[in-house]
């Protein structure tokens, strides 16, 4: 699984790929026991009772690769498409990678939707391969039956094939927060042009699989099937049901987003000037300041004393699209320290941005909200 997040969570930091923090956490010490006795006792049976709950903890062990492959593939595959990758986490129910937007643009459907399948993708490609050990290491047919048997090497390839493929194909499942809730997000954003009924889309679909998932759980009980698979089985449809309810609640918010022109108030630049040319005489207009072709701050005529543009400019806290997305704008001014920012179309600097122009923006979507919640309640 893939998403936003806009802070780390707790757990064992046990390293960083390509500068994103690896994170197990604390739940999963309780995941690893319930498989070692969930795969423990009939292990032991066949291999002896210490060489059985070794090779029941090594199934946890290739689960957790396995996850953590998963989610290494969403961020590698997200970094690629220029969003940032914040930090992988190895949890109870498997696992996710936080993924923050693209900086300064609008994320592209499909690049979101490449950022989903990378997980899955991976995950077929690693059974595949521990299929192909397990045709090296057979010496006939029926050491390829559904179940472990053989060798160490036979049992682990066997654990890998299996941990791979179901958990390659119940993220695909269509409904947030699996990556199937990405293709179901996608194709109704596609279809409609507004993502945020993709978002409402996926989110219903997820609602309904964890709902399904928690009703299994108790067929599951009632028939007195393994209590740990129907213990599992409800666990896992209750997060999915929350997460995707979560989801959802988010849709009126983006609904406001999207009604929300962040730009409107956007103080134009009449022009282009280098940081280390003299300030113009008569100046009454504001000019971008640019170093390397790239804009780095703003020259406003109220503040322009000094004799060379670098003494008088403002700087701006970063460079954003002019159809970025409100969510890139308000990130933009997350740090205090920033108070504004340079705006480019094409390449080409158009207006700066200022903390002061936002504010006015959210109080005027504010009080919109309040109007519109006063309107309803009439």
């Amino acid at each position: 699984m893939s998403g936003p997040g806009p802070r780390q969570e707790g757990g064992l930091t046990v390293g960083r790929v390509s500068g994103v923090p690896v994170t197990v956490g604390w739940s999963w010490l309780a995941a690893a026991a319930v498989m070692v006795l969930a795969f423990g006792p009939r292990l032991a049976s066949e291999l002896g009772r210490g060489a059985g709950y070794a090779m029941a903890a090594a199934y946890g062990v290739v689960l957790l690769l396995s996850v953590f492959v998963h989610e290494l593939a969403h961020a590698v595959v997200g970094n690629r498409k220029g969003h940032r990758s914040e930090q992988i986490v190895l949890t109870f129910l498997g696992g996710h990678t936080r993924i923050a937007g693209p900086r300064g643009r609008r994320p592209r459907n499909a690049d979101l939707l490449m950022i989903a399948l990378a997980g899955p993708c991976a995950n077929i490609v690693l059974a595949a391969a521990a299929w192909l050990g397990m045709l090296a290491l057979a010496r006939g047919p029926e050491t390829l039956l559904l179940s472990p048997s053989g060798t160490w090497a036979a049992q682990l390839l066997w654990a890998v094939l299996w941990a791979n493929l179901l958990l390659g194909a119940f993220n695909l499942l269509p409904g947030v927060p699996l990556d199937g809730g990405q293709l179901v997000e996608s194709a109704v954003w596609a279809a409609t042009g507004r993502r945020r009924r993709g978002t409402a889309a996926a989110a219903w679909a997820g609602i309904v699989i964890g709902l399904g998932l928690v009703s299994f759980a108790v067929v599951l009980f009632l028939r007195r099937v393994d209590l740990a698979v129907a213990v599992g089985t409800a666990l896992t449809g209750a997060f999915i049901a929350y997460a995707a309810y979560r989801q959802l609640q988010r849709v009126p918010l983006l609904a406001y987003l999207d009604s929300w022109d962040v730009f409107e108030r956007l103080r134009p630049v009449a022009g282009v000037i280098a940081a280390d040319a003299p300030v113009p005489a008569g100046l009454d207009r504001l000019l971008a300041v640019e170093d390397g072709g790239r804009m780095i701050g703003y020259l406003d005529p109220r503040g322009a004393s000094g004799p060379l543009v670098s003494d008088s400019m403002l700087l701006v806290g970063a460079v954003l699209e002019r159809d970025a997305e409100v969510a890139d704008v308000l990130d933009a001014f997350r740090d205090e320290d920033v108070w504004a920012v340079g705006v480019v179309e094409r390449g080409r600097c158009v207006g700066v941005l200022t903390r002061e122009d936002l504010n006015i923006e959210a109080r005027d979507l504010t009080e919109r909200a309040e109007l519109d919640t006063d309107e309803k309640d009439a």
